[in-house]
């Protein structure tokens, strides 16, 4: 089971909890529980959208991480001396996730795109904003990711 199975398992779990009581609050007519739980719904999910990113970041990092160390491998000076200086970007955090992207899939494309956008509102949620997010859409757009994105 890989951590975005485990997550998604814990995810359903607690959501189909606050979905009971949403929907209890909703058929008794407790209007400021159902809004109470529907907020609880939407921070959760937000709450799980970052998680779930932090693993994908951390996998993303590896992946590239395995891109440069190849290139560093390479026998000629020529081609191995670009790599150089990512691999010194690299051991100083200072090469930024869509770089890191971008070592791993061509820019513009489809799985670049859907990094980019998740970067987005990985951004808006961790600097105070609020993002719609389907989580379920998110569960299978991460496993599909982490799968795709392979050194």
């Amino acid at each position: 089971m890989t951590v975005f199975d485990h997550l998604a398992k814990t995810y359903y779990e607690f959501d189909q909890h606050l979905a009971s009581l949403e929907f209890e609050a909703i058929s008794r007519g407790w209007n400021r529980k159902e809004q109470k739980y529907a907020q609880f719904r939407a921070q959760n999910d937000q709450a799980y959208f970052l998680y779930f990113f932090t693993r994908l970041e951390d996998h993303i990092t590896n992946q590239a991480a395995l891109v440069i160390d190849r290139g560093m491998s390479l026998r000629s000076w020529k081609r191995r001396s670009p790599w150089r200086e990512l691999r010194s970007l690299r051991t100083s955090r200072r090469l930024g996730l869509m770089s890191r992207v971008a070592l791993l899939t061509e820019p513009g494309r489809r799985d670049y795109s859907t990094v980019k956008d998740y970067y987005e509102d990985r951004n808006t949620i961790a600097h105070g904003g609020t993002a719609t997010i389907s989580m379920p859409t998110v569960i299978s757009g991460m496993k599909r990711l982490r799968n795709a994105l392979r050194a």
